[in-house]
């Protein structure tokens, strides 16, 4: 559902847009925000706000918009400030540049205000509220930074983003979550990896029993040692990988890298695994 917009004719020159009120801090120390009702990116399910703004924007669906103001110190909304929600989130680094709105489900009117964080050690996640009732709610949080507005959410329920991947290394793939009494998980059954241009090059160092699908009784090839590349794993006990020689499978692991068919941990048996912590 498109933001319902006034734009603000008079001139930012002549006439300073009010910060909301805060009881704890004096409004002269604090520059006075300008008013933006433009967001910076414009989708029918979600966009992107600049921190440090008057955001006007109907979160509710009531038909009137609420006034939204997010920066490095505090969230407010219509004059109220949440500032104990963002302590919460604070712990996480939250970004200090934009945050999201977004219509998450558009069977009802409502949107929802997402604010972005970084994490302790770039583990992204976003958090998700509700307005209701002259109130902010928390939905949930997604393990994920919503980098593109315009493809992270289809207004149907489901919210898209690249989610890091619980097994063998640190790595990262195509995820989505579901809007559903709070924000749930709604796993794929085969996660394709994302590549980034620092990644180094993963080595295989001894032969590796491969398997040509997912849940083969034994396997049907073997790798011998080269360079590889990850392409695609259940998040579970697969991981699908591919040689330079062009040799591609599967092979089987359990408890995070334990590799069945070689007796060894991933560590032992590939080179520049990927561990960020």
């Amino acid at each position: 559902m498109p933001v319902t917009t006034t734009p603000v004719t008079t001139p930012a020159t002549t006439t300073a847009a009010t910060m909301p009120a805060d009881t704890t801090t004096p409004a002269t120390t604090t520059p006075a925000p300008s008013r933006n009702t433009a967001p910076m990116v414009d989708t029918d399910a979600g966009e992107f706000y600049p921190a440090g703004t008057i955001v006007m924007v109907d979160l509710d669906g009531d038909g009137m918009d609420e006034e939204i103001y997010y920066d490095e110190t505090d969230l407010v909304v219509n004059g109220k400030s949440y500032k104990e929600i963002y302590e919460q989130v604070f712990m996480n680094s939250p970004n200090q540049e934009h945050f999201v709105v977004a219509d998450i489900d558009n069977v009802d009117p409502t949107r929802q205000l997402g604010i972005l964080t970084d994490g302790p050690s770039e583990d992204y996640e976003t958090f998700f509220f509700n307005y209701s009732n002259g109130e902010l709610f928390d939905i949930g949080s997604v393990p994920a930074w919503m980098e593109d507005p315009a493809n992270a959410f289809d207004g149907e329920g489901y919210i898209y983003g690249p989610k890091r991947l619980s097994v063998i290394q640190t790595w990262y793939a195509p995820a989505r979550w579901k809007l559903e009494s709070g924000i749930l998980d709604a796993p794929y059954d085969i996660y394709h990896v994302l590549f980034y241009e620092y990644q180094e090059t993963v080595v295989l160092k001894e032969e590796l029993p491969i398997y040509t699908n997912m849940d083969d009784p034994e396997p049907s090839d073997t790798m011998q040692p080269q360079n590889v590349e990850f392409l695609a794993t259940d998040n579970k006990n697969w991981v699908q990988l591919k040689g330079e020689d062009d040799t591609v499978g599967w092979f089987k692991f359990y408890d995070w890298d334990y590799m069945v068919d070689l007796d060894k941990t991933a560590m032992e048996v590939f080179d520049n695994l990927s561990m960020a912590d």
